[in-house]
């Protein structure tokens, strides 16, 4: 670079040399030629006439100006400062885009903790309903505090909806079927707590029995923080450096991957449990029950193979509204109260608190091999 200015430098000075010597040439021929045709003047005459004749003026003119711009280029190098100014002000342009960029890159990376740190408070207050229900003395029965629980889960499940959006626009990474997935994890707790609340509010099973039913609603709760919670957690972070465009892109998409197969599985398990032992309308009991919960299966399995056909097309739409309808209306609100049957509660925590004491006992025989290495 240096070198490069020197020699513009040397240019510049060689250029307007030459200007002076054309100028000096080109008057001295044109005053040769006026010298010759007024030969009859005196020298002296010749050359001030000369100088105001307006051949002189026009060769004067023309390279005056090169000559004046040449020289101040050389004195002050216009050129290089005005190259120079151009230059700073496309870095300075440059610089501020690249600003612009980070300020949005940092404020989207804002908004996403934002958006995890209100994911976990949305469980956490869940969490809590849960354990107060969980919790609830059965001995000691306040039916103004249960009733409080169930409010505090029915606007629960409006409430989230503003955090699932919040998902939807923060995380473009992750699809709308898995987003899904984490709401119904959210749900698992929220429909087994209602269950549990609404027991012991109808007061139609035992103390002894509604204390079980508690005891499953708190290895579903345990069961749940490890199987859904913190693997839902470590997604949205590891959506967010994808995001970011943090390092080791590869990797970081593969655990992300991982862990969204890990929670798909263990819904779809969960999917099918609750399909073959959630009872519907578990509280209507006798030969109604049974019939409409038949009618349920049949419509079920029809839809599954007609998902394209309206559901007034079952050939048994008509009886299965009759039947519905036919169940007196305190039975049949009371029922559809029960987001799960009483027993698919009992049935979830078996299955959940399986896998979480086959957990436990994997984590244990992990420590000991650790050990016997050390």
């Amino acid at each position: 670079m240096k070198n490069q200015n020197q020699h513009h430098e040397v240019m510049s000075k060689n250029i307007l040399w030459l200007l002076y010597l054309l100028l000096l040439f080109l008057n001295a021929i044109a005053f040769l030629v006026y010298h010759f045709s007024h030969s009859d003047k005196a020298l002296w005459l010749q050359l001030w006439e000369y100088a105001n004749s307006d051949v002189c003026k026009l060769i004067s003119a023309s390279l005056l100006l090169p000559i004046i711009l040449f020289y101040l280029e050389s004195k002050f190098k216009l050129a290089d400062t005005a190259a120079k100014n151009a230059e700073d002000r496309r870095r300075a342009k440059e610089q501020a885009h690249l600003e612009q960029v980070e300020r949005e890159k940092q404020e989207q990376k804002s908004a996403r903790r934002a958006v995890i740190s209100d994911t976990i408070k949305l469980w956490d207050k869940i969490y809590e309903i849960a354990t107060d229900i969980r919790c609830y003395n059965i001995k000691k029965a306040d039916i103004l505090t249960i009733d409080e629980s169930l409010r505090a889960i029915y606007w629960m499940a409006n409430s989230g909806e503003d955090v699932v959006n919040d998902w939807h626009s923060q995380f473009p990474n992750i699809t709308l079927n898995e987003t899904t997935i984490f709401l119904e994890f959210f749900n698992m707790i929220l429909k087994s707590s209602a269950t549990v609340a609404q027991s012991i509010r109808n007061k139609k099973m035992t103390d002894e029995e509604l204390m079980v039913l508690q005891d499953s609603l708190g290895v579903i709760l345990v069961s749940l923080k490890g199987i859904a919670h913190h693997p839902m957690i470590m997604i949205f972070k590891l959506a967010s450096d994808l995001l970011g465009n943090e390092k080791d892109p590869d990797k970081t998409q593969q655990s992300l991957h991982e862990r969204i197969e890990y929670l798909t599985t263990w819904f779809n398990n969960i999917y099918y449990l609750e399909k073959e032992q959630n009872q519907l309308l578990s509280t209507i009991e006798g030969r109604s029950g049974d019939e409409i919960r038949t009618m349920a299966r049949e419509f079920e399995q029809w839809i599954g193979e007609n998902p394209s056909l309206p559901p007034n097309e079952f050939n048994r739409y008509n009886d299965l509204q009759l039947s519905f309808l036919a169940i007196p209306r305190d039975k049949r609100f009371s029922a559809q109260s029960y987001y799960y049957s009483p027993e698919y509660v009992n049935v979830l925590a078996d299955t959940l608190g399986f896998s979480f004491f086959v957990n436990e006992i994997e984590r244990r025989g992990e420590t000991c091999t650790r050990n016997n290495e050390t």
